[in-house]
């Protein structure tokens, strides 16, 4: 978003964040829901002075799912930053679900750097943040105006090309 801040929502993904390193600018929560130690002892982590509190009612409006866990924060996106090993680079992807599985995949194969081509999917949609099962506090990213720009980009960091699908 133009704030530099996305929304999650639920306490995996604040968790997550949190150990992750990324910054959380407000924590959100539903006082009655916050019903366990688990809970508790995240909301122990952040500032108390970043704590907002709100009904149950008022936080439904935020939540990105049905069923509530009376968490969520509003968290400060990253400039990606390329560091060694491998990379993806997605050229044009359309569906947040699909990026944030991928990014889920990348992660699980120790893969943190990724490249997408735009136009695309935003990776701070809730969908793809949803989708990434908390992968994404896990990898960096860095956008590409189009292809051409995005191989030049790999090849500058010294990165050997080793699958390149143009689709059909």
């Amino acid at each position: 978003g133009e704030t530099g801040t996305f929304f999650v929502d639920g306490v995996n993904l604040v968790k997550q964040a949190i150990d992750n390193g990324w910054e959380v600018r407000q924590l959100v929560v539903v006082p009655e829901l916050i019903d366990n130690d688990y809970k508790k002892e995240i909301v122990a982590r952040i500032e108390p002075r970043l704590v907002m509190r709100l009904e149950k009612r008022s936080y439904e409006k935020l939540a990105t799912k049905d069923l509530i866990q009376g968490m969520g924060a509003v968290i400060a996106m990253k400039e990606g930053g390329v560091g060694e090993g491998l990379m993806v680079v997605l050229e044009n992807p359309r569906n947040p679900g699909n990026v944030g599985t991928i990014m889920r995949t990348m992660l699980g194969l120790g893969v943190t750097e990724l490249t997408i081509v735009e136009s695309a999917a935003d990776i701070y949609q809730p969908e793809c943040v949803r989708a990434s099962m908390g992968a994404i506090f896990g990898i960096s990213h860095d956008l590409a105006e189009n292809t051409a720009d995005a191989l030049a980009f790999c090849k500058k960091k010294g990165y050997e090309i080793v699958c390149f699908d143009r689709g059909v």
